[in-house]
């Protein structure tokens, strides 16, 4: 009982403690299962495989903490990934498709040493089966070709910044391949936010390219492209995995490799194949080029120092957005990838490259985030109504 009413009848009341204070003036957070970080089927899946011990583990404060400080990291390195590649790619005499083909090939070593030290030799040969990488290749080619698009961007020059933006097209694209061949249905307030989304990164896009001036609009616009070309090839990949990996039952681990071993095999086909179309001879990597005043060429010329953090930050950066995207729900994957476009922003594009703040791009960005919230939160909505009536139904 509070303080205040124990003035109007001290006898009835026993006096409460320290601490008992302190927590009536404390605000009261909300339980825990209320926060919602993980996916409610990850949850249910552990369960069914009778790891209760595991689900309340993870479902307590502790594993709260955990939860937050993996978000935390996986927004770090997702904002790295992007702002390494932003200041040490564009304008390198590199060859672009080594860094996918770097990229794959470490990741398939990682993933089969994590396999062969979990499961042993049962785990190593489930991450080196034929069949399952075969099961999975058209799947791991689309997400080699959307990362071989999104380092020639940058390559170009698209600024991180942009190549963020633009890549949120891939909601409103995923939203209409969605309904075209899974037959998904999206409430009004969805379709609302899909097309603002759509409209304010069509805006950021024309208020960039007015920036950039005439002589290089050409090359901004190929850019673009392959922008669009990398989400065009993300968003079939996502509906490839729908319909070809829901099989699948293996660990996050194995799948990442036979996933890799494929985009691994595509990354080494794109490196002829960007080098012979390619209008830029740094493409082609048996082409010579400049190299600190003498000529060289190589899959890995011109790498250095900084070459190796962009390795690094986007292996890692892969690592972790596959656990992002199995474990956690979907409104803490968009608050965590829209964070990241902030940082982004502010970090890479005003404090790094010292660019003036621009309040139409500026404002145009955060709508474009606001955008991709409301969608999620609108789809959450749609869920827990459709929950609540099935439960009523059930209960009547």
């Amino acid at each position: 009982v509070p303080p205040e009413l124990q003035v109007c009848a001290p006898a009835e009341f026993s006096s409460l403690s320290r601490r008992q204070r302190l927590d009536s003036l404390l605000p009261r957070l909300p339980p825990v299962e209320r926060l919602e970080l993980l996916n409610r089927q990850f949850l249910e899946e552990e369960r069914s495989a009778g790891n209760f011990q595991f689900v309340a583990w993870i479902s307590s404060k502790k594993g709260l903490l955990i939860q937050l400080a993996c978000v935390v990291v996986f927004v770090f390195f997702d904002s790295a990934r992007t702002i390494a590649n932003d200041q040490y790619i564009s304008g390198r005499p590199i060859v672009s498709q080594s860094i996918t083909f770097a990229q794959f090939g470490a990741s398939i070593v990682v993933g089969v040493v994590l396999s062969a030290a979990v499961e042993g030799v049962d785990g190593l040969k489930a991450a080196l089966s034929w069949k399952e990488i075969l099961r999975c290749f058209p799947v791991a080619t689309c997400f080699s070709l959307s990362q071989t698009f999104t380092i020639m961007a940058y390559s170009i020059g698209v600024s991180g910044m942009e190549n963020t933006v633009v890549g949120n097209v891939y909601m409103p694209l995923s939203a209409l391949l969605s309904r075209w061949i899974f037959r998904r249905s999206y409430s009004f307030l969805e379709w609302i936010a899909l097309t603002v989304l759509m409209l304010s990164a069509s805006a950021f896009v024309l208020l960039q390219n007015s920036a950039s001036g005439s002589q290089t609009e050409s090359i901004f616009n190929t850019g673009i492209s392959y922008v669009l070309l990398s989400v065009v090839m993300s968003c079939l990949a996502s509906m490839l995995s729908e319909k070809i990996m829901k099989a699948g039952n293996s660990h996050f681990y194995i799948q990442k490799v036979n996933l890799d071993v494929g985009s691994f095999f595509t990354s080494i086909i794109m490196l002829w194949v960007c080098g012979a179309t390619s209008k830029r001879d740094q493409d082609a990597f048996w082409k010579q080029r400049p190299v600190d005043g003498r000529m060289e060429s190589g899959i890995f010329v011109a790498w250095n120092w900084q070459m190796i953090i962009v390795l690094v930050v986007t292996l890692l950066q892969n690592w972790l957005a596959g656990f992002v995207a199995k474990r956690l729900s979907t409104v803490i994957r968009s608050s965590a990838q829209q964070l990241s476009l902030l940082i982004v922003y502010f970090v890479g594009d005003l404090l790094l490259n010292q660019k003036p703040f621009d309040w139409p791009v500026g404002t145009t960005a955060l709508v474009i985030a606001l955008s991709v919230q409301v969608f999620v939160f609108a789809g959450q909505a749609v869920k827990e109504q459709a929950a609540r009536t099935g439960s009523s139904a059930v209960n009547g």
